[in-house]
Order: C-alpha cells, then structure tokens, then sequence
C-alpha cells in the first residue's frame, strides 16, 4: 500500500540565514515517505504525478531505510533493460542497487545549515546530492540538497552584496575618517599653537608673578621702612612734644616773671618820679639860698666875701641837681613810654604762649593716633 505525505515550505532568504543558527525550517522541505514493500511501479506513477519531489524516504517499521533520489532514478529508467527489471521489483529490492545502498544521511531539523552542508559534503562523491533526512520527534522531512546549496549559494551572494555595501560603507567610513583625521590633525596643529601661546603666556605670567613678588617685597621692605621711620617720627614727635610743652611752660613763667617785673618796674618808676620830684624842690631851694646870700652878700658890702665861693658852690650843686632831675626826668619819661610796648609785648607773649600750647592740644591727639597706627602696623606685620 502507498504512503506518501508531502508538505513544502517556502525558501526564506532573510537575515536570520547570517546568524549563528539559521533554521533549516526556513528551507523548502517534504514528508514524502513509501513504505519498502511498495513496487517500483508505484513509486514511479507517483513520482510522475509529482515532479517537484527531489526523492522518497523508504521506511519499514517506521524506519527509514533508504531513500530513493528521483535524479539516480529516471538515470536508470533510461536504460531499456533496466526498466523491465524495474517494473517487477519491489522499492525494497531496489535498495540493493548500488546507486540506491547508500545509508541516509539523518539530522536533527535544529542543525545549523552549515551542519547540514558539512555533513552532505563528507558523503561520497556520488551521493553528495541525495537528499537528506531531518527528523523532528517521529516525523521525517525531506531535504532537497540542491535547494540548501541554492540557499547557499543565495547567503554567498547576499554575503558579497552586504560585503559589497559594507565595503563601500567601509569606503565611505575611510573617506570620513580621512577627513576626521584631517581636522584632528588641524585641531592638533591648533592645539599645539594654543599650547605654544599658552606656554607662551604661562611664561609672561610667571615673568609678572616674578615682577609682583619683587613689587610685594620692595613694598614689603618700603613697608618696614614706613613702620621704622614712623616709630621714630613718633618717638621723636613725642620728645618734640614733651620739650614743647616744656618750653611753653617755662615762657610762661618767664612772661608771668616779667609781667610781675612790669608791675615791679612801674613802681619804682613812681618812686623815681617822686624823687625827681624832691630835687626838683631841692634845687629850686638851693638856688633860692643861693639867690639870698648872694642878695645879703651884696647888701653887706663886702663884709661876707668869704661866702660868694659858698654861693658860687651852691650854684654848681643847684645847677647838678637841676640837671640830675632832668637826666632822671627824662629816663622816666622814656622807661614810662616802653612799660606800654612791655606790657604789650607780654601779652602778646602770652597769647602766642596759649596758643601754642592750645596747638599742641590736637597735635598731642595726631599723635596718639600715629602712636596706635604704629602699634596696629607692628601687630600686622
């Protein structure tokens, strides 16, 4: 009795044909299956009614035993003598042929293609064609070997074009990276020049950093020169002020002692001019005598002669005393008209000696001020 199933799947020439495991469901692939007790006459009329099939499995119980490749077949059919003997022999029988003995090469239908390949290629040459038998649990499909050299030679073909396009990609990635490159060495070259101006002002940096460092040490020696110049100024300000005020105190005494001295003075004037004063009177007196005696003298008729050297000398001393009270006169005159410029003098003395002590006041206060500036400087420093 004749069993034949078929079932075929079309050629899918996609990209999972490039990965690591392409599936063999994805090639063209058939259940036709006969069992070994069929006639050869059978198989043929089937073979006739389906010329698409690339052979069939031969089973016995459940086995499969052989295959029967349809090429080898119709090779034989050609022979006229051949075929009278075919037509009265079971497929069984036909197995014993030496184009039909070969065992059939079975694979698991998980089988890479190139399994698949290797495995077909490693068979002898003559049977390098046959089909081969995938099995899935207890099913068998039947593989076309020339449909997965097909497939091959489709992955081959579509490998060169994507070999192809990558090369033309790899072209363009080349042309790109040239230009990449080009502008690398351009940003280098650039960068090299950056780096040299850099370098360049990095050393005009450091020459002003040098500079600023000189400048800060000659404002630092400046500085103490400043912090020593002002110790001194304010040490000797100090004294300065100290024989200052000493002096003014001292001139104020002096103009006090001479203003007392003024007070003095006019005072003795007073006598003076109560003296001069008397020997005014004393004069007049004196030659009023002196007058007298020269009226007795001549009254007496010679009888006092011995006195006019007496009168004569009165005379002289009358006369010494008048000169003597305006020599006196005079000098208290004189004395009497400086006592004002004197007074004068003093006061001014004195107000220039206030004053000078009322500037020393606030100069006293600068210099304190100078004084802590001094101090907040040496804590600074």
């Amino acid at each position: 009795m004749l069993e034949l199933q078929e079932q075929a799947g079309n050629s899918n020439f996609s990209g999972e044909l490039f990965t690591t495991a392409p599936a063999l469901s994805l090639l063209t692939t058939c259940t036709s299956q006969l069992n070994a007790e069929v006639t050869c006459r059978e198989m043929l009329d089937y073979f006739q009614a389906r010329p698409e099939l690339p052979g069939i499995i031969v089973l016995e119980v459940d086995q499969p035993i052989g295959i029967i490749p349809r090429n080898k077949l119709f090779a034989k059919l050609i022979k006229p003598y051949w075929r009278d003997m075919f037509n009265k022999r079971s497929v069984k029988a036909l197995l014993e042929d030496e184009d039909f003995n070969n065992k059939p090469t079975i694979l698991p239908h998980t089988s890479l293609l190139s399994e698949v390949i290797a495995a077909a290629l490693s068979r002898p040459l003559h049977c390098q064609l046959d089909p081969i038998i995938l099995t899935d649990n207890k099913d068998y499909l039947l593989l076309d070997c020339q449909s997965f050299l097909l497939t091959q030679a489709h992955i081959f073909q579509t490998f060169h074009t994507h070999i192809g396009h990558l090369r033309q990609e790899n072209i363009h990635l080349t042309s790109q990276l040239a230009e990449t490159l080009e502008k690398f060495q351009a940003l280098q070259t650039q960068l090299e020049q950056q780096g040299s101006a850099d370098r360049y002002r990095q050393q005009i940096l450091e020459h002003q950093n040098r500079e600023l460092l000189s400048q800060i040490n000659d404002i630092r020696n400046q500085y103490n020169q400043l912090l020593s110049v002002a110790q001194k100024l304010s040490q000797q300000s100090q004294i300065a002020l100290q024989v200052t005020t000493v002096s003014a105190n001292n001139l104020s005494q002096e103009l006090n002692q001479v203003f007392r001295f003024n007070g003095t003075l006019e005072q003795e004037l007073i006598i003076m001019e109560k003296a001069s004063s008397e020997i005014e009177y004393i004069s007049r007196q004196v030659k009023h005598l002196a007058l007298q005696a020269s009226l007795i003298i001549a009254r007496s008729g010679g009888q006092f002669n011995s006195f006019s050297f007496i009168t004569s000398e009165i005379n002289k001393l009358g006369d010494q005393c008048f000169d003597a009270n305006k020599q006196l006169s005079g000098l208290a005159n004189r004395l009497r008209q400086r006592l004002p410029e004197l007074a004068q003098a003093v006061q001014v003395g004195d107000g220039s000696t206030r004053d000078l002590v009322n500037q020393i006041k606030p100069t006293k206060a600068i210099l304190q001020e100078l004084v802590l500036a001094v101090q907040q400087l040496e804590i600074t420093s």
